[in-house]
């Protein structure tokens, strides 16, 4: 074998080398939503969070290891109908401090991409924190534009949608607990989740 032919195999062997590497390279980057797969958009959700995230960037961003959290998206009209529930997934932190209470931050992803988060406390005094959380809400987003009840009440700016709740639960010694509740949802992703369930829908009546 001449030195033409030898170095010809070893410069073929090196391409492969090289090209094998960065297929594997590039899986770990999809995997790590890393590079080119990253997918946050520069609109900001929460903390150094931003919309469209994949959890793994939220946690990155945020220098955190987030739980496995709870999502109650199925129970809202036009996401109950959702096929495959599995693309929706939520992901959380506990003894989140909100303006001085101590809640529960849950992030929801469809098809890993950040399209709301979450606050949920209990309350001692809803008087208290309502009028702190209305306040908060205000200088962010602007006017309210429901009153939904005693307590709180929606909110919207640039595609953005807030509801602020409050509800009693009873415990299992029956005695009664009073929470809140804070929804942000990033309408464009939202509205695209209820749009696939619809089509979802149409496919199976087809």
């Amino acid at each position: 074998m001449n030195k033409k032919v030898l170095k010809s195999m070893l410069a073929f062997i090196v391409i492969i080398a090289i090209v094998v590497s960065f297929l594997f390279l590039n899986e770990y980057w999809k995997e790590e939503k890393l590079f080119i797969h990253k997918t946050g958009y520069n609109k900001k959700a929460i903390l150094n969070s931003t919309w469209n995230m994949s959890s793994k960037e939220v946690e990155r961003a945020n220098k955190l290891k987030l739980k496995k959290g709870l999502t109650f998206v199925f129970f809202e009209p036009g996401l109950n109908k959702l096929l495959n529930e599995k693309r929706i997934t939520a992901k959380k932190i506990d003894d989140f401090n909100l303006w001085t209470f101590t809640s529960e931050l849950t992030y929801d992803f469809f098809d890993d991409r950040l399209f709301r988060y979450s606050f949920i406390g209990e309350l001692a005094e809803p008087n208290s924190f309502d009028s702190i959380a209305v306040n908060n809400l205000k200088n962010r987003y602007g006017k309210m534009i429901k009153d939904t009840n005693q307590f709180g009440g929606n909110f919207l700016k640039d595609s953005v949608s807030v509801e602020y709740s409050q509800f009693n639960i009873e415990n299992s010694k029956n005695e009664t607990e009073h929470r809140f509740l804070i929804k942000v949802t990033y309408l464009p992703i939202f509205n695209e989740i209820v749009r696939e369930s619809e089509n979802e829908q149409n496919s199976i009546l087809n």
